[in-house]
């Protein structure tokens, strides 16, 4: 889907808090952000090819009762499945935010190596098994990620208790750096990887 605005569908869930900044930001960096509840979307399937972008906000998404995500993820994998595989295959961008990035790790769309719908990496408790809260420098890499220039280093706010990706193998964790899954890089105060 091709406008002079990107179109976007922000997605509205039980439990996702962040979706009226989220419609704000895309809004600023001119998009045309629409927000579309998750019942109407697995009513109407369909209306996922009037958008460019499919943008997964944070939040606690149907209070991640059983894990981070994963109930979101598998009601889209089972629903909406064979329509988000085609909505990425003609060219989508989908965009997962805080929460939003675990449902679509739960959901098998990312990193999507093998062009199903299956969870090859995970995201599970931080290395000091305790929740983080505090401010990380991160610098960009060439990557696929279109929303993120290479080279630019950030200061950023991470706060979160499972925040550590986990790739199913060896091999796949080479993959995912080498092919440019993996966007930002932890780097200390003079810029060198950590």
């Amino acid at each position: 889907m091709s406008s002079a605005k990107p179109t976007v569908l922000v997605l509205r869930a039980p439990g996702i808090n962040c979706e009226r900044e989220t419609h704000h930001a895309f809004a600023q960096a001119g998009g045309a952000p629409q927000l579309v509840h998750i019942r109407k979307l697995l009513e109407q399937p369909e209306l996922l090819s009037q958008f460019d972008i499919l943008c997964v906000p944070g939040g606690f998404a149907y209070g991640d009762d059983i894990s981070s995500g994963r109930v979101l993820a598998q009601e889209m994998k089972y629903r909406l499945g064979d329509r988000l595989l085609r909505f990425v295959d003609e060219g989508g961008l989908v965009l997962g935010i805080c929460n939003g990035f675990q449902v679509l790790v739960r959901l098998g769309l990312l990193p999507r190596s093998h062009g199903s719908l299956a969870e090859e990496v995970t995201l599970t408790q931080n290395l000091s098994n305790h929740y983080e809260c505090r401010w990380v420098t991160l610098r960009t890499q060439p990557s696929r990620c279109v929303f993120l220039p290479e080279g630019l280093t950030v200061r950023w706010p991470a706060a979160h208790g499972e925040g550590r990706l986990v790739a199913s193998s060896t091999e796949l964790q080479r993959v995912l750096c080498d092919e440019g899954y993996a966007a930002l890089r932890y780097v200390d105060a003079a810029g060198n990887p950590t």
